[in-house]
């Protein structure tokens, strides 16, 4: 009868202590998942806002190369919406860096934040501005990509 008491309490115990683990894995294991979802959807809308800045850049540098403001119709082009959807575009890139500099991955928040800010969407001649912000871009992007894929393995 005490075998069975004893039995019963070990099992229980037992039961317990996996229950607990698996419940601390679960949960580990829902976190890592729900930070890596989270990252990388900063990451693409990060690139997604990036897109909508240096192409309406750029296609204003070629509109303003070619003298040609009317498309092929002839219909006048009116940049003010593409103009406003990059400002907006802009906005959100600069809210989405962190201003702690001093924060491993961050180190590039200020020359990017520097260089966006000189972009200038009247069609002068920013190519070489534009490379400059594309190749630090990558610069930041890459360190959050490495922590997604780190996160997802489980090594977070």
């Amino acid at each position: 009868m005490t075998e069975n008491i004893a039995s019963a309490i070990i099992g229980a115990i037992v039961g317990f202590i996996a229950s607990a683990l698996t419940l601390r894995f679960s949960y580990k294991q829902l976190f890592a998942q729900t930070v890596s979802k989270n990252r990388m959807d900063w990451i693409n809308n990060f690139r997604e806002e990036l897109s909508i800045v240096v192409g309406t850049a750029k296609y204003l540098n070629y509109i303003n190369q070619q003298n040609n403001y009317s498309d092929i119709e002839g219909n006048t082009y009116q940049p003010s919406e593409q103009v406003l959807s990059a400002e907006k575009a802009r906005i959100k890139l600069l809210t989405r860096l962190n201003t702690n500099s001093t924060k491993e991955g961050n180190e590039y928040h200020d020359l990017f934040t520097e260089m966006i800010n000189m972009l200038e969407f009247k069609g002068n001649d920013n190519l070489s501005l534009i490379k400059n912000i594309e190749e630090t871009a990558k610069l930041i992007l890459e360190p959050e990509w490495k922590r997604v894929k780190k996160e997802a393995k489980g090594d977070a």
